[in-house]
């Protein structure tokens, strides 16, 4: 049987024979169906039976090859009840499962009982089981199937991937959107038996790599355009070698391509590649962001300059000399942006060139030996801020000049100062600043143009010590002056009272005689 309403006289009740809307459901949602299989029958007390099932929910294949037994319970006293039997999709699983009828889903009432409710996206309905009031166990003429019958998909269903073996049914269609078809295969494949799809078509081989070479390689050579231009592929190289009558070569990975003077080139080089060229009329561009370049060659002389000649026009016809700052968006500029690993390197110049400038500085310079004939630092008070006090005469004094060698080189004597004494007497005054610094090698870097500011202060601090000495100085040479002049003042008084004593001596001494 398939899909069935009953006549009233083949019903035990009339609820059984009324169109229900699961009824309109399962008829009007054609994108679920069964293919074969889903037989339901009474097997037990309160007991049904699914047979194994094939078929269509929402659009989707699905094959349940196990039997499903199924229990149930009859309704509440005074109540008719319905139980649908469906196929369910939850959690990506497919199974045949029962939806008892409540008061709740409308599916158990004491007048009029309905189907449960349930979502046409998620179930299909297999069967519908109908308990009468007062009914303790299923009757069989209240089974009815309800299942509704389909072919296999004429539309294709899309998947993104090839289908599995146990995927659809005998002459259905899925299209495969993330292959990428080999020469002469689709996207397309067909189900031809029970566990196998077939790809409508099949990729071609045939032609080795060799054959195809020899053919490109033979192209070259017989096409009348490439007159004076021979042809050959380079099993060892990889490429196709070009001879013949030129005005200049190209070499690119083992292969020599020959081109006029008229002509333009543009060569795609990969980023490991090395390339070598000259020229003389011809226009050659290489579209690589970092192809190596090894050997120029000048177009008059014939001389060569070796690579690390990163210089646009290394033998200097573009560009100022001295250069002229800034630089950037000059034309005969050249950038390297990565490290460079080199020997020694000079300026092709006495005194015209400079490392850097006032706007594009070098973060850090690391040197062992520097000669300079000025040297000259940024200061500029927009520049700098929290403005405060340097140590004066008391840290200076407290530094310890000593004579000493690098271990590095012996037999040279270098005056200065230990960077850790330096900073032991600036955590010992509580003096924070940056004269000692650590390196990445963890040794300690002394600055010592920091140091000249101390050096000032406690020049200052000095003059103006001198200056108070000089003040009390002539202070006590005042104080002498006045002295002087104020017992000189006196002076006729002491004259007077020496003249009165010797006279008052004469007179006792006459006293004393008489």
């Amino acid at each position: 049987m398939a899909f069935t309403i009953p006549n009233r006289p083949d019903t035990t009740d009339a609820d059984q024979a009324e169109p229900d809307k699961g009824d309109f459901q399962s008829l009007g949602y054609q994108k679920s169906g069964v293919l074969s299989g889903g037989v339901v029958t009474n097997t037990a007390t309160n007991t049904v039976t699914a047979t194994a099932v094939s078929g269509y929910l929402n659009g989707e294949y699905f094959n349940i090859t196990a039997d499903t037994v199924i229990s149930m319970s009859a309704p509440a006293t005074g109540n008719a009840k319905f139980v649908l039997i469906n196929v369910q999709k939850s959690g990506g699983v497919f199974s045949v499962y029962a939806i008892q009828g409540t008061t709740a889903n409308n599916g158990m009432s004491t007048s009029n009982a309905r189907f449960p409710d349930f979502d046409s996206t998620t179930d299909m309905l297999l069967a519908a089981v109908y308990y009468a009031s007062g009914d303790t166990d299923i009757n069989a003429a209240a089974l009815v199937d309800k299942r509704v019958f389909v072919l296999p998909q004429a539309n294709p269903t899309v998947v993104t991937s090839t289908p599995g073996s146990a995927v659809g049914a005998i002459g259905e269609i899925r299209i495969d959107s993330n292959l990428t078809p080999a020469t002469g295969q689709t996207r397309i494949y067909v189900k031809t038996d029970a566990t196998t799809w077939t790809n409508l078509g099949t990729p071609q081989t045939g032609v080795s790599s060799e054959e195809v070479q020899d053919i490109v390689g033979a192209m070259f050579t017989t096409d009348a355009s490439h007159t004076g231009i021979s042809a050959i592929y380079d099993d060892s190289g990889g490429g196709i070698d070009l001879t013949g009558a030129s005005s200049w070569n190209l070499t690119v990975a083992g292969s020599t391509e020959n081109v006029t003077d008229s002509e333009t080139v543009t060569i795609n080089v990969s980023s490991d590649a090395e390339v070598s060229l000259s020229h003389s009329n011809g226009t050659i561009t290489i579209n690589d962001e970092w192809p190596k370049v090894r050997t120029f060659t000048h177009p008059g002389s014939g001389a060569t300059k070796p690579a690390h000649y990163l210089y646009s026009d290394p033998w200097g016809y573009g560009g100022p000399n001295p250069p002229v700052y800034p630089a950037a968006g000059r034309w005969d500029d050249q950038y390297l942006y990565s490290s460079l690993i080199m020997a020694s390197h000079w300026p092709n110049t006495n005194n015209a060139w400079t490392s850097g400038s006032y706007s594009y500085r070098w973060s850090g310079v690391y040197g062992v030996t520097v000669y300079y004939q000025s040297l000259s630092g940024l200061s500029d008070r927009a520049l700098k801020q929290d403005f405060g006090e340097v140590p004066g005469i008391d840290f200076v004094n407290r530094l310890q000049p000593q004579s000493y060698t690098f271990k590095d080189n012996p037999g040279s004597v270098r005056w200065g100062i230990v960077a850790q004494d330096v900073e032991a007497l600036c955590t010992e005054q509580g003096i924070t600043s940056s004269v000692v610094t650590m390196g990445e090698d963890g040794l300690r870097n002394l600055n010592y143009v920091d140091l000249i500011a101390p050096v000032i202060k406690s020049i200052q601090d000095l003059v103006v010590q001198v200056d108070g000495s000089k003040s009390q100085s002539q202070s006590a040479v005042d104080y002498c002056a006045d002295f002087d002049a104020k017992m000189l003042a006196k002076a006729p008084d002491a004259e007077a009272r020496d003249t009165n004593i010797a006279d008052l001596q004469a007179r006792v001494a006459a006293l004393e005689s008489a």
